[in-house]
């Protein structure tokens, strides 16, 4: 796989961008629609069969990192599910955090934006391979992808009304938290690993679906994952 091409299409994007700038409004639209085309172009360079190899490599990190802010949301998304698919194995290959923290703020702020459609999607993907969720959980870029989509649903639920949530969605999430619940409290408390960005919200959605029994056991866990860091 040629990296090159990805990084060429990245700089003709911004090479557009610079042109439209430049330009009157009135004058913009054609390269507003070359821009899109081009933006396709390396959404689909991204995407395609050799993306574990792309992520494999540090500069192919670098450029999937590059790509995701600069592409509509659906297609940024995409890219991201394509990450949680392929979580287990890039954690493997990246035990001490040296390479997929480059992913952190393009991955979480992707996840910060979604719907709660895209979310169990999402969710469903780190959970749907034995140990991912787990494994991820001992490691920086893993834990502060999963505590974003715990954050992301307390949002959601916030700042949505009961009446507009879909029950099968909902049905599908409270779900999938029983079930991130359950593999926390598996993960011994010295393999924690707290997120770059922690988030109190993580501990006020747990306390909203979970019972009191559950959210007592995993009480210090919680302290790992979800408070930030005190400076004395």
């Amino acid at each position: 796989m040629e990296i090159e091409k990805g990084y060429n299409l990245l700089l003709e994007v911004d090479d557009i961008e610079k042109k439209i700038l430049a330009l009157p409004d009135e004058a913009r639209t054609p390269l507003f629609e070359q821009r899109h085309d081009m933006l396709y172009s390396l959404y689909k360079y991204v995407i395609s069969d050799d993306f574990l190899h792309l992520m494999m490599v540090r500069k192919g990190r670098k450029l999937v990192a590059r790509c995701i802010p600069n592409l509509e949301k659906k297609n940024a998304e995409d890219v991201v599910m394509l990450v949680l698919k392929r979580l287990q194995v890039l954690l493997k290959k990246d035990p001490q955090d040296e390479g997929l923290m480059v992913l952190h703020d393009p991955v979480v702020r992707t996840i910060q934006s979604c719907d709660l459609k895209s979310l169990v999607q999402f969710i469903s993907t780190v959970l749907s391979e034995t140990d991912t969720a787990s494994q991820a959980l001992q490691n920086k870029f893993g834990s502060s992808v999963v505590c974003t989509l715990i954050h992301r649903g307390e949002v959601l639920y916030k700042d949505t009304s009961p009446l507009d949530i879909d029950n099968q969605l909902q049905t599908e999430w409270c779900q999938f938290v029983h079930d991130l619940a359950s593999i926390l409290a598996t993960v011994p408390l010295e393999s924690l690993v707290k997120p770059k960005l922690p988030q109190t919200t993580i501990s006020g959605h747990f306390d909203r679906l979970l019972n009191k029994k559950q959210i007592a056991s995993l009480e210090d866990k919680l302290k790992v994952i979800a408070e930030p860091l005190t400076i004395s």
